[in-house]
């Protein structure tokens, strides 16, 4: 039954908050209008050309640090929120951060995250519950059994969208003698996809949406860059040479990496000076106790020695580096 006796002011609040629920429809660029942000033009490029082009997000953003990876993903937030494609968001990201994305996720885009601990674990589960809709957690307080097995109890709803920052520490390595190494955090990151096989790490449900964000994706190793491929689409990039011969085509729908120097203005200046890199020679000093003896000596060391207890034992090649640098200091 209608009341014509309400507060004009409350039925006003309710109207324009029933308006503003649809305000996606006529405006492509809703979060834009109701975030305290004013996005460049490549953070709009990522997640409106790239990200919101997904229905099941598997995306790795590996822009430059200083790009707004944290605004990008906060406009996703807040487009896929507007849009009801998502209620429930995890943001997973280095204990050190956990404060700047509750900062940035409230300030900017109004979107209330709470920061779950280890010690609310004791007692109750940060992951049921109206307050656990929006949370941030650390990776290595998530990757802890008590708080793993909080996220594995039955009632806990499914996380439609999950956010690894700094996801190169997601570590995962082929040994020499081909044994792969995983940390609990990358197996953590398995559960959340459904691909872990260990009993004790695995989870009744897995995330539609993943997003995994870092600077450094490749760090100049292959292996421990192709795990942190497949966590974004298991079965197709099942081995590595699957990975090798995945088309390019194919991978540009899941990854986006731009440099400083692409990034510029909405009126085409730069937004970063341009980086300028010499190289300087010199020559080095000469004789038996000398600059260029001292490079010989080490070179020869590192062919010759460093390089065979390095295939053969990594710890092995640590001491015998240690070693060498004492004698050389003495």
């Amino acid at each position: 039954m209608i009341k014509f006796s309400a507060s004009p002011r409350k039925v006003w609040a309710v109207a324009e908050a029933e308006r503003l629920a649809y305000g996606y429809l006529f405006n492509p660029t809703f979060a834009t209008e109701t975030s305290l942000i004013e996005p460049l033009p490549h953070q709009r490029i990522a997640v409106y050309k790239h990200l919101l082009q997904h229905q099941r997000l598997r995306f790795l953003l590996a822009d430059d640090a200083g790009a707004g990876k944290t605004i990008m993903t906060g406009l996703y937030i807040r487009e896929m929120l507007s849009r009801r494609l998502i209620h429930r968001v995890l943001i997973v990201s280095p204990a050190g951060l956990l404060g700047n994305w509750q900062r940035e996720m409230n300030k900017l885009f109004s979107l209330p995250f709470r920061i779950a601990t280890g010690n609310e674990a004791k007692s109750t589960n940060p992951f049921i519950g109206e307050n656990s809709n929006l949370l941030i957690v650390s990776v290595d307080t998530l990757a802890g059994e008590r708080m793993f097995s909080r996220l594995q109890e039955s009632p806990v709803i499914p996380y439609d969208l999950v956010i690894f920052d700094e996801a190169h520490k997601l570590s995962a390595d082929r040994e020499p003698d081909f044994y792969i190494r995983k940390i609990k955090r990358y197996q953590l990151a398995e559960a959340l996809v459904e691909i872990n096989d260990d009993e004790n790490c695995q989870l009744e449900w897995t995330c539609q949406h993943l997003l995994l964000l870092t600077a450094t994706p490749h760090q100049g190793k292959d292996f421990p860059y192709y795990y942190l491929w497949r966590l974004l689409e298991p079965e197709v990039l099942s081995t590595y040479d699957a990975f090798n011969t995945y088309p390019p085509a194919s991978r540009q729908q899941h990854f986006m990496r731009r440099t400083k120097e692409e990034m510029v203005r909405f009126d085409g200046t730069l937004i970063y000076p341009m980086r300028i890199s010499d190289t300087l020679s010199y020559e080095l000093t000469q004789g038996e106790i000398s600059e260029q003896t001292l490079y010989e000596k080490t070179t020869h060391y590192i062919e010759n020695y460093y390089n065979r207890a390095q295939i053969l034992n990594r710890s092995a090649a640590k001491l015998a580096m240690s070693v060498f640098q004492r004698r050389s200091l003495a």
